[in-house]
Formats: C-alpha cells, structure tokens, sequence
C-alpha cells in the first residue's frame, strides 16, 4: 500500500496534470520577436526545467511556456520559480488560447491552438504489485484534448457583453496588429468587421468577421508581447500622491528630489521615469514647463504645447524619446516623465498609453523638503543635468535690436543657435574667407551697449594695450569676462595681415569677442588660428577692424564709429568691453 501511495505522489509532482481542472494553462515565461531566438531561448531553458513549449503567437512573435498545468499547479508552479529566480518576474498564467503551431519541442505534440477543454485530463497510474521487487514500474497517460470554441452565436452573444472600453481596446488592438485604419469608436461596423475578418484569416482561424473569445485573447495576449519584460505593475506613491503603472522590470526608485520622484533604469539604459507632485498655481505650473525644457534628457526638438492648466512636451532625437505632462487642478500639479531609447517606438508607445490610461492622482503632493540630501549643482535642476550646448562663441553686438557679429566656425552644424542662452537666433551672413558670420535673434532683444568701432584711419599699434572679452566658460558665470593684454604683432603666425597677434590669455569661448583699445573702440574680434603645434598660453590673435566693418558693409548693416579720443579708465573700458559682448550657443 506504502509503494502504491508514493507512486502517486511521485507522479504528481513529476508531470504537470489536469485532474481536478476544467481547463488546461500554461506559465507564459517570455515572447520572443523571432523564430531562432525564440528556439535558442527555449532550449536554454530546457536544460534546467521541464515541460519546455514554445509557440507562435502571430504577428512574428513566439511564446515559451512551461505546462500543461491545472490552473493550481499553474500557479504554484509560477510563484516557486519566480521565487527560485529561474524565470522572469513577469511571468504569467495563460490559457493558451494564442498558442499556434508549436515550435519547441521540434515535432511536439501539441501543435495547433489551444482553449478551452472539453473535459478534464487523466492521469493513469500502473504499478507492478509484484512483491518480489521494491521498484515499481510506472506508466503515465496523458489526453490531448481538442478545444471547443465558440460558435458565430455564441461569440456574438459573448461580444454584446463587452462595454464600450472593451470594444475601443479591441479595436487599438486591430489597428496595431495593422487591420484596423478607422476611428476608434467602439462600434463594430463594417470596417472593424472586416478588420476581424482579415485577422482571423491571417492567423488560421475561419473569417467569420466575429472574434470569439479564445480569439479577442489571442489578439490580445499578441498586443500585449511587446510588453513583456517591463514588469508593468500598478504602483501607489503615497509621498507624490500619485498612482500609475510603472516598468519595474526597467525602471527602480532612486531618489526623491521635489518636486520630482526618480525611478532609474536597472539595466544600465537610458530608461527613466520621473514622476511629478507639486503645490502650485499657473505660475508655478508655467515654471516647471520651462524648467524641463531644459533638463538634459528631454531634448530640445518636438511638440510643446502648455496652459494655464496643463502641458506636454515631446523631446526626441537619435539617442532618445522623452515625454512629460502634468496638469493643475485645485492647486496641485501633478504628471510624468518617461524617458525611453529611441527606435523602440512601438514599445515605447504602448508603455506610455499604459502610463496614461492608469495615471490617478492621490491625496497629498511631494513634500518640499523631501529630497535625496545632495547639493544641487547649477547646472542642475530638480536633480537633472541641465541641457549643455554644443560649444559657445562670443560675439559683438552691431545693432539695438541684437544683432550679433561673430566668428562662423562650426555654426554651419548647429541644430539650433541662441544668444544670451534662451533667444533662438538664425545665422543670416556667412564670410567663409574671413570666418565672420551675423546671428539675427528671431526676437528684438536690447543689449547694454551696441560696438563703436575705431576709425578707419585708426589702426592698432604694436605694444598696443587692449581690452578683450569672452565666454570662457560657456556662459557658465551668467556674465561675460574681460582681461587685458598687448598687440604682439600686427599680422599672424602665417603672415596674415588681416589678423594681428595678441599677448593676452583666452579661451576657445571667447572666440568672436570685441577687441577693444584704450579708447573704448573696437579695432578686432578674437579669431581661432589654425596650428599644427600647441602655443604659448598667452598667444591669441584677432581680426582687424576693418575687415569686420568691410563685411558689415557688405551685408549692408549699418554700424557705428567714433572719432579719437584720448585713452579713458581701464575699468571703464573693460565694462564697455563687457557691455557689447554677446553670448552665441550652438545646439545639436
């Protein structure tokens, strides 16, 4: 009797059984977009777990899934190996009505789609009851049961119940799969039928224009492959106030830093997700629009559209794809952030239609003084690097109105030119000769002080002192810097007598910055000087004023001179310096 007990028990932790089920299911471990790779996963799993099937799911997708199981051994079977970390944490329970031909095991039994079972599965257990040996011979049976589906009946009945939400996911789901090219609407009519149809038809089962629904799960559990491996799990921020769905298979709580809360990327990508929880008003709300806009990981080119109530900005480029709302509503500002690599739109679409649909706001915002402790640099905000351009110039404004007067070098690649940091500009005259190019801001902007430039008769002289000033630092100090040196020589290293030699210390940001003389006049502007060797810190060179007035001249711009005057204080002439130097930022 002993041996004849243990037999059984042995049987039923060894082969997956149905015997007290109406259905048979499967543990759904992963979706792979491709045959081989989905082979490769599958045998790689085999090697350390049992009742190893893989399955086209159409549309190019492929499931590998463990069982057949009852619906408790299903379930038991999941939480033991996602708690022994031997499949992923995503894994799920499925009926497996969306299993199509079988392609693991090669020539595997099971082929063909599966749903519902007309009857439960037998095990039958056969033991050698000969006393003359203590190790019994075991036999165990399993039926392959044909699956009964609905009939044109039965699914219209089952489709009249569905609600009107129900019916609109069917049709985003139609339309995904590339059926359905209509409003989505939740009314069945010719075309969405049709769309059925065709779907029904392109994955084997009979055109009959009504799902049924083994089939609406088919469609779905194909529309919902792509999320596999985000882990999509509903999350309650009680200290933002907000609840959502979040990737957590991607992304991880890294820090509160208000008014944002930051989940990272666990896997080393750019993935973030920021939410935001905030007390507030238009200001406010207005305020953190234009403070995103800047954050490094939101670029600069996409859609933008804010109001007293709300806004939404897409930022995208060919490393990423970001996305952020929020909306005010009885003094609280509350949305998102979703960062996500570019080319995977796909999934990234249907991550953020989940984050959208299952977004509900909560009782309370971020506390103000909730942060992570750190000191938040400035180039920071809200604990997010701040967008840097690609390289700055400095230039000399030549009108009231801010038009710039600059040196050209790589401006030709910029995505984007803005002066004083946030004025969009265009590059409207290019000299490639001299390396002269005018920047017009698409705005008027009022500078200090407009360059007067020296007389024409007037020329630097050797020993000369002069004033200079720049960006050294990428407009990092929020003011332009001056400092004070000599003409050195009155042409340059090449002979070049177009441009002069300076003794005085620059860097590559100050390129297009005024030169002026003791008098206050503008008689060059810092130039780059081509070199096959590095110079002496204190080498710089400039081009003459009278090749900057020539190509005013030519690009018809009026300017402004002086006539000579005796030198004046040098902190007088360094503000006048300062006064008319204009900081020009190239983006990409």
């Amino acid at each position: 009797m002993f041996s004849r007990i243990l037999v059984v028990v042995l049987v039923l932790f060894m082969v997956p059984t149905l015997s007290n089920a109406q259905e048979r299911v499967w543990v759904q471990i992963e979706a792979q977009p491709s045959l081989l790779e989905a082979e490769a996963r599958a045998r790689a799993y085999a090697d350390r777990l049992d009742f190893v099937n893989a399955f086209s799911l159409g549309a190019g997708w492929y499931a590998i899934a463990l069982g057949p199981y009852s619906r408790d051994e299903a379930d038991a079977v999941r939480r033991q190996l996602r708690n022994s970390g031997d499949v992923p944490s995503d894994s799920f329970v499925s009926v497996g009505g969306q299993y199509g031909q079988q392609i693991w095991p090669i020539g595997g039994a099971l082929a063909g789609p599966i749903t519902q079972v007309e009857t439960p599965a037998r095990v039958d257990v056969v033991t050698d009851t000969d006393t003359d040996t203590d190790t019994p011979q075991v036999t165990t049976i399993r039926e392959q049961i044909a699956a009964a589906d609905e009939t044109p009946q039965e699914a219209r009945a089952s489709e009249l119940r569905l609600s009107r939400d129900k019916k609109q996911e069917l049709q985003i789901a139609l339309k995904w799969a590339g059926f359905y090219n209509s409003t989505i609407d939740g009314s069945f009519g010719r075309g969405t039928r049709t769309s059925m149809q065709l779907w029904q038809e392109a994955n084997g089962f009979e055109g009959t224009g009504i799902l049924t629904t083994a089939q609406r799960s088919v469609l779905f559990d194909q529309y919902n492959a792509l999320l596999q491996g985000l882990d999509l799990t509903l999350v309650s921020n009680r200290d933002a106030g907000i609840e959502l769905q979040l990737p957590l298979g991607i992304v991880q709580f890294a820090k509160n830093e208000a008014p944002l809360v930051h989940y990272d990327a666990t896997d080393g990508s750019i993935a973030k997700v920021l939410l935001l929880s905030q007390t507030g008003d238009d200001f406010t709300l207005r305020a953190i629009y234009e403070a995103l806009q800047s954050i490094d990981i939101i670029p600069s080119t996409g859609d933008r559209i804010v109001s007293d109530r709300g806004f939404e900005i897409v930022g995208e480029n060919s490393e990423r794809v970001s996305y952020a709302s929020a909306e005010l509503s009885n003094g609280e500002i509350k949305g998102f952030v979703l960062v996500w690599p570019a080319n995977d739109e796909e999934r990234r679409s249907r991550l953020l239609q989940e984050m959208r649909n299952s977004f509900v706001s909560l009782d309370g915002t971020l506390n103000p003084n909730m942060s992570a402790g750190t000191i938040e640099e400035l180039d920071q905000v809200y604990g997010l690097d701040i967008r840097q351009p690609e390289f700055s110039h400095a230039g000399i404004y030549v009108s009231q109105s801010g038009l710039t007067l600059t040196q050209s070098v790589g401006l030709d690649t910029c995505t984007k030119i803005t002066l004083e940091g946030d004025q969009d500009a265009t590059l409207v005259s290019v000299d490639i000769a001299t390396g002269l190019a005018l920047v017009k801001p698409k705005n008027a902007i009022a500078p200090l002080a407009v360059a007067k430039f020296a007389p024409q008769a007037t020329t630097a002289g050797l020993r000369q002192s002069i004033v200079v000033a720049g960006y050294p630092y990428n407009g990092r100090l929020g003011v332009p810097s001056a400092a004070m040196g000599t003409v050195a020589e009155l042409r340059d290293l090449s002979g070049n007598d177009q441009r002069m030699r300076l003794d005085v210390s620059v860097e590559s940001g100050d390129m297009g910055g005024p030169v002026l003389n003791m008098a206050g006049h503008v008689i060059g502007a810092i130039s780059h000087q081509s070199v096959d060797r590095i110079l002496p810190q204190d080498v710089a060179f400039a081009v003459k004023s009278n090749v900057l007035t020539e190509f005013l001249q030519q690009a018809s711009i009026k300017y402004q001179t002086a006539p000579d005057q005796t030198d004046l204080d040098p902190l007088y002439v360094t503000q006048s310096a300062r006064d008319i130097t204009a900081l020009v930022n190239c983006w990409k």
